[in-house]
């Protein structure tokens, strides 16, 4: 709007320079009743002159203000608004009427037209010609291209794969030892068959049934007779139980009753001595390991 307006103001003070140097003799100059209407006379002074152009002018850039008829006579082409089409058509007519004089009366109850020259102005020539006229005044920007250019920032990203510690378990499997091949058969020492004797004779009076001397067993309790002599308690020397014995050679039992003596020399006194503690006449049992170290005569006697 201010562009046109600017390139206006250039076309109007062209025209008001012209409108001046010829005012003596090409001022148009209009005649009217009082409620008549002066097209371009904004001033109200009955002239359509620059005077009325620099009005128009000021009142659009919000410097002045129109009274009510001042506004009347400021709308050129009739459409109810004040504009720059207003402004170019007030421009055209000073530079129109720098030829001749055009006198022009109005009268709002007829809209009868008088004109005392060979040119007549209406509202409806005049709205032709603003559209024709204001055309050329139309400012067309120059294209312009805008590229929006949008910048990601490079971004690394690595990726760390933690693994968790695992800790795993492993089941050791023992092989159990084994007896030597040459272990002599317990039954061949008269001291333990004497003992084993002896347990069964008391077993069956007590109505349980008899047990079996076995060889491993026997050869597992000789150790532990031995182990006696170092330290002499129902746990082994390394303060383990006596089991652990046991399940080194492979025998795991349920029901398992452990004796251990010293200081005996014959059957008879072993005899004596379990026979406190009973427990080996229970039926439950069924094998018998019978073991001596005949320094200090310790024995240890297992069943199972």
């Amino acid at each position: 709007m201010k562009k046109i307006l600017k390139k206006v103001c250039g076309l109007l003070s062209f025209a008001i320079a012209l409108n001046t140097l010829t005012s003596g003799v090409n001022s148009s100059t209009s005649v009217v009743n009082a409620v008549g209407t002066i097209k371009g006379d904004v001033n109200c002074d009955g002239i359509v002159s620059g005077v009325d152009a620099l009005s128009m002018r000021k009142y659009l850039l919000g410097q002045d203000e129109l009274d009510h008829r001042a506004q009347m006579n400021s709308d050129i082409d009739g459409n109810g608004k004040i504009n720059i089409v207003d402004m170019i058509l007030i421009t055209e007519m000073l530079i129109s009427n720098t030829g001749e004089t055009t006198t022009t009366t109005t009268s709002e109850s007829d809209n009868t037209v008088i004109t005392t020259s060979d040119q007549t102005v209406t509202s409806e020539v005049t709205t032709a010609m603003s559209e024709q006229e204001t055309q050329p005044l139309t400012t067309t920007a120059p294209d312009q291209t805008t590229e929006e250019v949008t910048t990601t920032p490079k971004q690394t990203t690595t990726k760390v794969t933690t693994t968790p510690t695992q800790t795993t378990t492993a089941k050791v499997t023992t092989t159990p030892k084994q007896i030597p091949a040459d272990t002599p058969n317990p039954l061949d020492d008269k001291l333990k068959a004497s003992i084993f004797k002896l347990v069964n004779e008391e077993r069956e009076k007590n109505g349980s049934k008899p047990v079996n001397l076995d060889i491993t067993l026997s050869y597992v309790a000789d150790i532990r007779a031995a182990e006696l002599s170092d330290f002499f308690d129902i746990d082994r020397p390394d303060g383990s139980s006596y089991k652990s014995l046991l399940r080194e050679y492979g025998l795991n039992f349920f029901n398992i009753h452990h004796y251990v003596m010293a200081g005996h020399t014959s059957a008879s006194s072993v005899l004596n001595v379990m026979l406190k503690r009973g427990a080996f006449l229970d039926n439950c049992f069924t094998k018998i390991g019978i073991g001596y170290y005949d320094d200090g005569g310790y024995f240890a006697i297992i069943f199972t």
